[in-house]
């Protein structure tokens, strides 16, 4: 959706929008709310998004109800059709709810379906006779893939459901009884986050060759589902390596966000907890990794084109340069006491806090709560530097 084309893509978008909803729980109905979704999440309306996928969902969920099936099963006739718009439905909440806290539709736990989708090579129906009467006027696509380009597409579709699936579950895991829990059980909370560093890793690095070089791996293990994610070739699309880099970026950035709280607070812990030197030890090696992260994070979510996860990403940039300029602070204080932990403040900082800033301010006439955002951090980074005796170069914004 080019920019200049915004004005006719709502005239458009708005126009189509008063058809939504006459065909009630056919799959076509579904499909124009997740795509109408998709459209907002494009436009930086996060919160109408969430009401178009929650329409598809309570649509979805009463048609499976009223097939009244023993067992559900995907129906030939659509493809599998109704499998992937259950699975579309499950992802954009999993999305959706990683940023705003919501309840969900309830739609997962229905069971319907395999923990993840089924790959099917079937070719087209030959004649749209055989398809239910809703859908006789679908459109044929206008090209086909071949086995190779299907199956892969269909490999980065399950990697990215699994990676959001794992991430948040691992995140709740970790962040289910908030910060008073990290601290009263502190190897605890770094076994978790260990653990989950161990999965985000495995997620993104594994190449889906696994299997020849591990023949004896079962097919229904979870190592072998995470491994289908593994983006190793540089013949994929730039756009995809962008999109699974940027996922595993963030997802390591929730997963430190609490070992780097925890640094962040040495200096109010009790004396006993302080004193566990081989603890802290920990903490301050995740949260130098939680930096270092960020360091890489920032560039990489500085990408001026449009796309469905942008409220995502700047909300990831804007966390990112808050824990830059926590690092700040922090060493200003800890570096007037060598026998303290200390964290390595990345020399550019200032230049990582201003591409931030400058990321929120491209998009920032379209959303409230980013100019939000983008002011409040402009303020943050002026006192920063003013404390660490820093030009904060605003005219190179």
């Amino acid at each position: 959706m080019p920019d200049a084309n915004l004005d006719l893509a709502e005239t458009y978008f708005h126009a189509a929008k008063q058809r939504f909803g006459f065909l009630h729980t056919s799959p076509t109905d579904i499909q124009c709310f997740l795509l109408a979704g998709s459209y907002h999440r494009h436009a930086i309306r996060p919160l109408q998004a969430w009401f178009c996928y929650q329409q598809a969902a309570c649509r979805l969920e009463v048609r499976l109800r009223s097939l009244c099936r023993e067992q559900w099963t995907a129906d030939d006739n659509y493809h599998n059709l109704e499998s992937r718009l259950y699975w579309s439905c499950i992802q954009v909440e999993h999305e959706m709810q990683a940023e705003l806290p919501l309840w969900g539709s309830g739609l997962e736990s229905l069971g319907y379906s395999d923990p993840f989708p089924k790959f099917n090579r079937r070719a087209a129906p030959a004649s749209y006779d055989e398809m239910e009467e809703d859908q006789d006027f679908s459109v044929k696509p206008a090209f086909e893939l071949d086995g190779t380009e299907e199956e892969r597409g269909w490999k980065f579709y399950i990697a990215s459901i699994c990676n959001r699936r794992t991430i948040n579950d691992l995140t709740c895991d970790m962040w289910r009884q908030g910060e008073k829990a990290w601290a009263k059980d502190i190897p605890g909370l770094l076994n978790k986050i260990l653990g989950a560093e161990n999965v985000i890793t495995s997620w993104y690095k594994l190449s889906p060759n696994m299997v020849k070089i591990y023949p004896e791996l079962p097919t229904d293990s979870p190592r072998y589902r995470i491994s289908l994610a593994g983006i190793m070739s540089r013949k994929d699309n730039p756009d995809l390596r962008f999109f699974f880099r940027g996922r595993y970026h963030m997802a390591l950035e929730r997963t430190y966000r609490p070992a780097f709280y925890m640094a962040m607070h040495f200096q109010s812990m009790p004396t006993f907890i302080k004193n566990n030197h081989q603890v802290w030890a920990e903490v301050f090696s995740l949260s130098q990794k939680a930096i270092d992260n960020c360091v890489l994070l920032i560039p990489n979510y500085f990408y001026q084109f449009r796309h469905e996860w942008l409220w995502n990403v700047i909300r990831a940039s804007f966390a990112c340069a808050l824990h830059i300029i926590a690092v700040v602070l922090y060493q200003l204080e800890a570096s007037r006491d060598p026998n303290t932990w200390q964290l390595r403040v990345p020399p550019n900082w200032p230049a990582l806090v201003r591409m931030s800033i400058r990321t929120m301010k491209l998009w920032a006439r379209e959303s409230i709560d980013l100019e939000v955002m983008r002011s409040t951090l402009e303020r943050m980074y002026q006192g920063t530097c003013r404390l660490a005796n820093v030009r904060p170069d605003l005219h190179l914004l």
